[in-house]
């Protein structure tokens, strides 16, 4: 056991906190160009302060000849360091960067994963020489910056990002029902000139979404410096904040989308990327839709050259060159707290197996629900007011993921780096009626879907063997009847496998709609449902993000803290030891439990 004695609690500096409410009150009502020079700005001055400071580490990348990275360190007790500072449970992209920053700060982390790798949804997967995607599917060109600055490391030692597209930029590609041709989502939103001369009469309102989605990107700059605030101070900084940026959290895409316009087809195409927020567009804030559609042709969607697990790589030796440890197959059972005048502090975990490791501080980086249900015990939740789940948060629906091999090259069958949003529409090109179809009967209606290609978005389109993957949404209520059954068990039930069996099929049809040049040539096929995610990531439900439900009507009371005891911050953020949830809820004014 490693017994570390805990610090004394830390206070809050008030002054220094109302100065710096001061300061971003006055930046928020900033016009957007001044916004974003001092952000770029600071940004350039802290990289080039990077680039001739860098961190003396070990390169990311695998040594060449070596079966296993740093990912896939396998849980023992004589791997624990001692004099532990803080241990981070759970250790996607949340936990592995808390983790490497602490270590940046001189912290010795201890970083704790259930499965057998590190990375959470960043992690890869091999089935028959083929490479599969947990997750991420692509992102932008800012992960480089910041992980430069995560690591401290010059640009060029770090994961790099590869631009993804064809020739003309399109990167994503809209399909509306039986639509022979798609809308082309690309980078620069060169594509808008297209979608003003396919609705010219809709100049307007397509001005509007612009304008309305311009705010929503911005509200993300808002929502993610709130919760570096202190809870007390949110409410404050959520009233400076102004109403158009509040109005893109709080309201959903339909909603907004109703106000500027009646055009069905056009509302079903400046939301059919709505797969990739996980959640519902009539029911999701109209930040997520709003981001999505621009920020990506904006930015640039971009995938990592060594594949989504280069970014665990990159942060695990962060973590060990401080005298840190990342280890897999180590369930924590529950966070260990002790309660000192009142006080009651997080001192360590149990790991399954009845292993006990103290350190000062812990962070759960495995979810609200999990930490809220399963890691911190009732008595301790009871005290401090921590509510079992997230006030106002319900959960999104999981997904279905067919993984399937190709036989042959990208380059022969002519399958570009592109990904393809299929979505259903009725008669008048509304996505909505079907999507209320395919929530309510699934294996009987059309599923909308994407489609993409890990294997062609890492650069190899000469290598034979295709990974594709085709992703739809997937309620756990479809597959509730099987969750007592741990997954061998499932694996041999038979009603259980003729699902799955159904699934794959609605999944296979819709890949050889797109490319029929691949049919004959399919190596294997292999689905994961909602069951499969709660077994490898511990995800509540299946679930990989919390349901981004807007609140029209944010509780008014500025206190955050029902707890009739004012000394223990709803948040659970105990003495100077941090229970944190990994908060993915994106309402900003109404989100207080972060």
């Amino acid at each position: 056991m490693v017994d570390v004695s805990p610090s004394p609690p830390s206070r809050i500096n008030y002054p220094l906190a109302i100065a710096a409410l001061l300061v971003i009150g006055v930046i928020s009502i900033l016009p957007s160009f001044l916004y974003r020079a001092i952000f770029l700005v600071i940004a350039s001055l802290v990289f080039a302060w990077v680039s001739h400071h860098p961190a003396r580490l070990p390169n990311y990348t695998k040594k060449a000849g070596s079966k296993k990275s740093t990912i896939h360190d396998r849980f023992r007790m004589d791997k624990v360091p001692e004099g532990l500072d803080c241990i981070v449970i759970g250790s996607g992209m949340g936990g592995l960067t808390c983790g490497a920053i602490l270590a940046r700060t001189g912290k010795r982390v201890l970083v704790l994963e259930q499965h057998t790798v590190a990375g959470g949804s960043t992690h890869s997967f091999d089935f028959k020489g083929y490479r599969f995607d947990s997750g991420l599917h692509y992102t932008v060109p800012w992960s480089g910056p910041l992980f430069t600055l995560t690591c401290l490391r010059p640009p060029d030692k770090v994961p790099q990002f590869r631009l993804m597209g064809m020739d003309d930029g399109t990167f994503d590609r809209i399909f509306l029902g039986d639509d022979k041709e798609p809308f082309d989502v690309k980078h620069g939103e060169t594509h808008l000139k297209k979608l003003y001369e396919m609705f010219p009469e809709e100049k307007k309102a397509i001005d509007e979404f612009l304008r309305m989605s311009d705010h929503a990107m911005a509200a993300v700059k808002f929502f993610v410096f709130s919760k570096l605030l202190p809870l007390w101070m949110q409410p404050y900084f959520w009233k400076l904040v102004p109403t158009r940026y509040k109005e893109a959290l709080n309201s959903t895409a339909v909603e907004c989308l109703k106000k500027v316009t009646t055009n069905k087809r056009l509302s079903s195409i400046l939301c059919g990327l709505w797969i990739d927020t996980g959640a519902r567009p009539d029911l999701a804030s109209f930040m997520l839709t709003g981001s999505v559609f621009r920020g990506l042709a904006l930015e640039g969607a971009c995938y990592p050259s060594g594949g989504p697990e280069s970014l665990p790589e990159a942060l695990t030796p962060i973590i060990t060159a401080a005298g840190g440890r990342v280890l897999t197959r180590a369930l924590v059972n529950r966070i260990i707290t002790t309660t000192e005048g009142g006080k009651t502090r997080a001192i360590g975990v149990e790991v399954e197996g009845g292993y006990v490791i103290n350190a000062d501080q812990v962070v759960s980086a495995a979810g609200y629900e999990n930490t809220a249900q399963k890691l911190v015990d009732e008595e301790t939740a009871k005290a401090n007011g921590i509510p079992k789940k997230l006030p106002g948060v319900d959960m999104s629906g999981g997904f279905i993921m067919a993984n399937i091999g190709i036989n042959g090259t990208a380059k022969e069958l002519n399958i570009e780096n592109v990904n393809v949003w299929y979505n259903p529409v009725d008669e008048n090109g509304d996505i909505f009626p079907k999507i209320d179809e395919y929530y309510a009967d699934p294996l009987k209606s059309e599923a909308p879907a994407m489609i993409t290609f890990p294997s062609v978005k890492a650069g190899n389109r000469e290598e034979k063997g295709v990974s594709c993957q085709v992703l739809m949404t997937g309620k756990w209520e479809w597959f509730d009847e099987f969750s007592h059954m741990d997954e061998k068990k499932r694996e041999k039930n038979e009603e259980y496998q003729a699902l799955k069996a159904k699934f794959l099929q609605k999944a296979l049809d819709i890949l050889y709609r797109f490319y029929p040049q691949v049919k004959g040539k399919i190596d294997f096929t292999d689905l994961s449902t909602p069951l499969s995610i709660l077994h490898y990531l511990q995800t509540p439900q299946g679930n990989p993000n919390p349901n981004p439900n807007p609140n029209p009507n944010p509780n008014p009371n500025p206190n955050p803290n029902p707890n009739p005891n004012p000394t223990t911050p709803r948040s659970a953020v105990i003495s100077n030891s941090t229970i944190a949830p990994q908060c993915k809820g994106i309402n900003g004014p109404r989100t207080k439990t972060c």
